[in-house]
């Protein structure tokens, strides 16, 4: 009798999965070249995300993404670009200011400068970087 495929119907086990505890260094972020990470969701609007290091006082690769669409998408890249270098003890207002200039004329649907600010600001708090700086 051959194996049957369906609703209720056992598979054997092709292999198996060990899981292994990460070390107590990957859970922290306390290494200049760490990727941070910070969320914000704007009220009545969308998800917004930044990926982040910190290295010697200064944010370095920053990405901001989520939900959210710009118009043109174009204005993302400058919206990083205008991030990247900035150094991490920078004022929530400034961060803001800074976002909104690289908007430039875009069109941002569902996100605000200042939501983006936001989640710049907890992805350095969560690493560590600049607590309790901020607007």
């Amino acid at each position: 009798m051959g194996l049957t495929r369906g609703i209720g119907a056992r598979q054997p086990c092709r292999g198996q999965v060990d899981l292994v505890e990460p070390a107590a260094e990957t859970a922290r972020m306390d290494t200049p070249d760490d990727i941070a990470h910070g969320e914000y969701k704007v009220p009545g609007g969308k998800l917004v995300v930044v990926d982040l290091r910190m290295t010697g006082g200064r944010m370095a690769g920053v990405q901001v993404s989520g939900d959210f669409f710009l118009e043109p998408a174009s204005a993302l890249d400058d919206i990083n670009a205008a991030l990247d270098g900035l150094p991490v003890d920078i004022g929530q207002d400034e961060l803001a200011a800074r976002v909104q200039e690289a908007m430039g004329d875009a069109e941002p649907y569902g996100i605000t400068a200042q939501g983006v600010a936001e989640a710049v600001r907890r992805a350095l708090d969560a690493a560590g970087g600049a607590q309790g700086v901020g607007a």
